[in-house]
């Protein structure tokens, strides 16, 4: 999708680029002796794009909450020693490692500038999971550290590592889900980084395995490596946005659309960052904990598997790519895409949603960005287009991408009502489906076969939708009207742009 977006985006600056006017103001300069000169009452098309970009360029950067990147060895104890430029190697090794680590929030915010609302939903994701597994930990009595929403979110985040003191072996059983592989398959090395459903389960099946951790001791504020003038930046922008068109629309001057479209980054920013309010962000460090009393053979084993089945699930389950573990000096982390799978403690909500907790609460989060996104499109209503047929479009797909998500909900939750979850009941589940008729499971293919056939049908326009309002804020930058380039009182503020 995103070559797709830059090929389009290409194709709409290419008459631009072969015939566009160009306007160059000229003002005189001031006379001797003046002590303040004030800035033109004008602004250029390229302060409009460079104060939009930042906009949304440190909005999809700051609400990223990503879990704890992989610890690797030092660089010089991976080179081997007497090989020729050997201190070139060792830079070039920690060079090729920096940019590994620096894809992985910038693929994020990638996603994020593509689709926001996906990010919405994965943060209510990961609240109602905090959520959750709190209330179990409380009914259970557990340890104290997973009571609070703050450490439930480092343990999903891959905080708390758990040392077995020697590698382990791997669980060979093949009756599991694609999730549950991925989770046993993370356990190989000596340390596992468990979320709060494995910590939950580790409890439950062997209490007096390892000695927990008290919440006094956590300290989150002081584990964070996020700048605190990164931050700021971010606020001055979107607050410097906000009164700007404000004043143009008091001043009854017109905004452009990719203005609109910013404003709309920064709302659904704004929402994912009060959902992660009380997530940690940018935290490297971990917390080993030993275990008390080690285990061997056929128990371990079972361990690794019950461990396995109570860990997260993944968007994506095929074409991982593996660990290398020469270069690791720690655990498997967990990864950026995982939902913690925890039982709803409202049952209603559980019959509903035939276990589908995490996808539930994943899409109704992406319903409420996808709503505030395309809503915020709507203020370009009256707002001047090249064209009335882009105008007309550009109304068509604000009012698809706010209406879409919502009415897609029905088709959706049918479709998780026909597709049980893959968690602890699954193979429950099966073995009663196996045991239907024929002529049943025919029939139940075909209700799941129509429930996704509406689901792709909502899913395409939506799509399109979101293509088309992602080229247009950029072409229409190059047919905007003389009112627009107008500036008032808010150029003066401090911005960058």
């Amino acid at each position: 999708m995103a070559s797709t977006t830059i090929v389009c985006f290409a194709l709409t600056l290419l008459p631009l680029a072969c015939a566009a006017s160009k306007f160059e103001p000229h003002c005189p300069l001031p006379p001797p002796g003046t002590n303040y000169v004030a800035g033109p009452d004008v602004r250029s098309t390229l302060s409009i794009l460079w104060n939009c970009l930042s906009v949304i360029l440190l909005c999809t950067w700051n609400i990223q909450h990503l879990n704890i990147p992989v610890r690797r060895k030092k660089a010089k104890d991976v080179v081997r020693k007497n090989v020729r430029w050997r201190m070139w190697r060792i830079w070039g090794q920690e060079v090729l490692w920096w940019m590994e680590d620096f894809a992985i929030p910038v693929k994020w915010m990638t996603i994020t500038v593509f689709a926001p609302e996906f990010l919405v939903g994965k943060a209510f994701c990961e609240w109602r999971s905090s959520v959750d597994i709190s209330e179990h930990v409380k009914k259970a009595k557990g340890w104290d550290v997973l009571t609070k929403p703050i450490g439930v979110h480092l343990a999903n985040m891959g905080y708390f590592v758990l040392d077995w003191v020697s590698k382990t072996l791997c669980a060979k059983n093949l009756a599991l889900s694609d999730s549950t592989k991925i989770n046993v398959r993370r356990l190989r090395s000596r340390y596992w980084a468990l979320n709060s459903g494995q910590w939950y389960a580790l409890q439950i099946i062997s209490p007096n395995l390892v000695d927990f951790p008290d919440t006094v001791e956590i300290q989150p504020d002081k584990l964070e490596q996020r700048g605190f003038l990164l931050k700021a930046l971010t606020v001055l922008q979107v607050v410097n946005l906000l009164i700007q068109l404000i004043c143009r629309r008091a001043g009854g001057f017109p905004s452009t659309q990719l203005e609109i479209a910013a404003a709309a980054f920064a709302s659904c920013g704004a929402v994912t960052y009060l959902i992660y309010w009380s997530r940690p962000a940018s935290i490297k460090a971990t917390r080993i904990i030993r275990v008390k009393n080690r285990i061997e053979g056929f128990v371990l084993q079972s361990l690794i598997t019950w461990v396995g089945r109570f860990g997260p699930t993944y968007i994506w389950t095929e074409h991982r790519s593996a660990l290398d573990t020469k270069y690791t000096a720690g655990p498997h982390p967990i990864p950026n895409d995982s939902n913690t799978v925890v039982k709803s403690t409202v049952k209603w909500i559980d019959e509903l949603t035939a276990g589908n907790q995490e996808l539930t609460a994943l899409f109704f989060g992406a319903l409420l960005g996808g709503t505030i996104f395309g809503g915020l499109h709507c203020l370009a209503w009256n707002v001047h287009f090249p064209t009335h047929g882009e105008a007309l479009g550009w109304r068509i797909c604000s009012v698809a991408t706010t209406a879409l998500p919502i009415m897609s909900s029905f088709p959706i939750f049918m479709w998780l009502k026909l597709h049980p979850s893959e968690g602890l009941e699954d193979w429950a589940r099966r073995s009663k489906l196996l045991l239907e008729k024929r002529g049943e499971r025919e029939q139940l293919e075909l209700e799941r076969g129509m429930a996704f056939l509406c689901v792709v049908v909502f899913l395409v326009p939506y799509i399109l939708a979101r293509l088309f309002l992602l080229v247009e804020i950029f072409r229409t930058l190059g047919f905007l009207p003389p009112d627009a380039f107008v500036d008032t009182w808010s150029g003066s503020l401090p911005h960058f742009g």
